[in-house]
């Protein structure tokens, strides 16, 4: 079992404690929809992409879900 804690300042952490849904995906990383938007967890690092808040990315905001494509 491991813990990820949230800390909106670190761009490789995950953007909220409020989760709102898991979705494995291909390759083992892990989709993780937050208050604060989508994020992706690598397993092999134990860190996440954040694809909120971005140019060219999601809109601020909550993610409730994710499917993969």
């Amino acid at each position: 079992l491991t813990r990820y804690a949230s800390d909106p300042s670190d761009p490789r952490a995950l953007p909220s404690p409020f989760v709102y849904g898991l979705h494995p995906a291909a390759g083992g990383r892990l989709w993780v929809s937050t208050e604060a938007g989508l994020a992706r967890l690598d397993p092999a690092t134990g860190r996440f992409e954040r694809f909120a808040g971005q140019p060219g990315g999601l809109p601020r905001g909550a993610v409730y879900a994710a499917l993969e494509d």
